[in-house]
């Protein structure tokens, strides 16, 4: 789709701000800008890899999102790897150069402490109702299994806060409908949903504002869910369609799934789909009127891009339509037109072939 090649980019994304300029995020800790147009040229636009840890196996600058206001306020959030290990939600702001932001005007939003950097999640997405949803996995090493369905840490979960308020002295406001607010376990209030145990790469619908995303699996399973408030998704318990087991590619006969909600499309690693989901949008771009209204995902291992057609609460179809090295993320522009980011460094861009 574009001239230039990125080093090692996760997330392309725009700013909503009517100038039709693309973001593309590298995992080093720098964010891209440039026109939207295939001979247009990138500039930096925001340099943070001064305090980015890219040293882990999937570690570093994760994605980032612009304010709904952006166009008034100047304001950008950024989900990274620091230190030892934490991810880090932080608040920028664009300088009088409206192609560059200031790296000197962080304000750290949220910081969620991590077991090492491997299946963080680290993913941001403002909601139609305005709050920053922020997708965290369950965590590497042996907490893999124990965070899904522990609501008193942040891991395995959907969180929901709102960036323009302030709760009890938290850098951040906790939205009162949250379905955890008040309770009296200890489960922290910003939980939306829980039971995710790699959440890599959700999406609202532009139409419908559905909140779709995919889950990545532990050798059986990837999931595609549509989340809703207060739901629980199975990790650990449930992998997949299947009830989890402790082994690697291997499930158990039976546990108790009440209330676990079952994904709205899954695909085993024994079928050649591949076994590493990337989410992705619902298209409702302009280009591809054969696409309109499908779920677009990938495989990270297998290449394959694929329309998954859900309607009346069901799969109706399932197809891939295109084959990209390492599709690490999606993207949307402005118009939404959905791009491919491959961490091999291009970004593509699906075209209907003659007759299609």
């Amino acid at each position: 789709a574009f001239a230039n090649r990125f080093t090692e980019p996760v997330l392309l994304t725009h700013a909503g701000d009517g100038s039709d300029r693309v973001f593309v995020v590298e995992l080093s800790g720098h964010i891209k800008v440039l026109p939207n147009a295939e001979d247009a040229t990138a500039t930096l636009f925001l340099d943070i890899s001064d305090r980015v840890n890219d040293k882990g196996s999937q570690s570093g600058l994760l994605s980032a999102v612009f304010h709904p206001d952006y166009a008034t306020n100047g304001r950008l959030y950024v989900l990274y790897s620091a230190g030892e290990f934490f991810s880090r939600l932080s608040e920028f702001r664009v300088s009088d150069d409206p192609d560059i932001a200031s790296a000197d005007s962080e304000r750290i939003v949220l910081e969620v402490e991590q077991t090492g950097f491997h299946h963080n999640g680290d993913h941001v997405a403002f909601g139609p109702d305005g709050m920053l949803y922020i997708g965290q996995g369950s965590g590497g090493q042996s907490q893999d299994f124990f965070s899904g369905q522990d609501r008193t840490n942040l891991r395995g979960s959907m969180l929901r806060i709102d960036v323009d308020e302030r709760t009890a002295g938290l850098p951040y406001g906790i939205p009162p409908d949250n379905p955890f607010v008040g309770n009296t376990n200890g489960w922290r209030e910003e939980i939306w949903a829980y039971g995710m145990r790699q959440p890599w790469r959700f999406s609202f619908d532009r139409e419908t504002g559905r909140l779709w995303e995919g889950d990545v699996g532990w050798g059986l399973w990837e999931e595609v869910n549509l989340i809703i408030k207060g739901g629980n998704y199975g990790w650990a318990t449930m992998q997949g369609v299947q009830c989890s087991s402790s082994e690697r590619h291997t499930a158990t006969a039976g546990c108790d799934q009440v209330d676990m909600i079952a994904p709205a499309f899954a695909y085993g690693h024994s079928d050649g789909r591949g076994a590493s989901v990337t989410g992705g949008y619902v298209y409702r771009g302009k280009q591809l009127r054969g696409l309109l209204g499908a779920y677009l995902y990938a495989d990270f291992t297998s290449n394959r891009v694929s329309a998954l057609r859900y309607e009346d609460e069901a799969v109706q179809s399932d197809d891939v339509i295109a084959s990209v090295p390492m599709p690490a993320s999606f993207g949307e522009d402005e118009s939404g037109e959905v791009y491919i980011v491959s961490f091999s460094g291009f970004i593509y861009a699906l075209e209907a072939l003659p007759g299609e």
